[in-house]
């Protein structure tokens, strides 16, 4: 997947405003941070994993049986025929 650093830089900010991300600068010149998963950011680890499940299990059969539209800057996903 590819972002733009405008949208990578907004979400860092926000992941490390909601704290489950810190930042912290390990080069001074040209500057360069890290980001370290917080506790409140590892216990995101069930969550994520169980969607990274779910994508496994239905990826190819959503692609088969779906389309999706653009619709303002909103995607709306259209079923074609039931499973």
């Amino acid at each position: 997947m590819r972002i733009t650093w405008r949208i990578l830089a907004r979400r860092l900010a926000y992941l490390t405003a909601e704290g489950a991300i810190v930042r912290s600068q390990y080069q001074v010149r040209p500057p360069r941070f890290e980001y370290v998963l917080t506790g409140k950011g590892r216990a995101l680890s069930p969550v994520l994993e169980t969607i990274e499940h779910w994508d496994r299990t239905w990826h190819d059969i959503a692609s088969e049986s779906s389309t999706v539209k653009r619709s303002g800057d909103r995607f709306a996903a259209r079923l074609l025929h039931g499973l």
